[in-house]
């Protein structure tokens, strides 16, 4: 079972994937492609990425800022991201995620939250 589900909300302009358990790069990339390949993906979607429920990262920094650098400079994935989190260690290591894919593309379109309204806000394009 893979530790990431998503779901397509196309009326709404949402992406919600939600992640539990061990979290691994390979999860990441697996995830990634199945968003990639999604009959319902389009980059003008939002995406709210819940990390609430990972119980481990089986992953380093530089599989984060790896996983960040994947893609084309200056085309995002997503109209904006909001990473969910309620832990310190996943704080810091959705903020490295998104120091760099900020860096990379320039923009401002990655948030690290930790109230479950204000990451509905900001991946809706509502000011949090």
């Amino acid at each position: 079972m893979m530790p990431i589900r998503s779901r397509f909300l196309p009326d709404i302009g949402l992406v919600v994937s939600v992640a539990r358990g061990a979290l691994s790069l390979a999860d990441l990339r697996a995830h990634r492609d199945f968003v990639d390949n999604h009959v319902a993906y389009d980059p003008s979607l939002g995406l709210l990425f819940d990390l609430r429920r990972v119980s481990q990262f089986a992953l380093t920094p530089d599989d984060v800022r790896n996983h960040a650098g994947f893609g084309a400079v200056g085309m995002p994935r997503f109209r904006r991201i909001g990473i969910l989190v309620e832990d310190d260690l996943a704080y810091g290591m959705s903020r490295v995620f998104q120091a760099y894919t900020n860096n990379r593309y320039a923009d401002d379109s990655i948030r690290v939250i930790r109230e479950a309204a204000g990451a509905w806000q900001w991946v809706r394009g509502q000011a949090i």
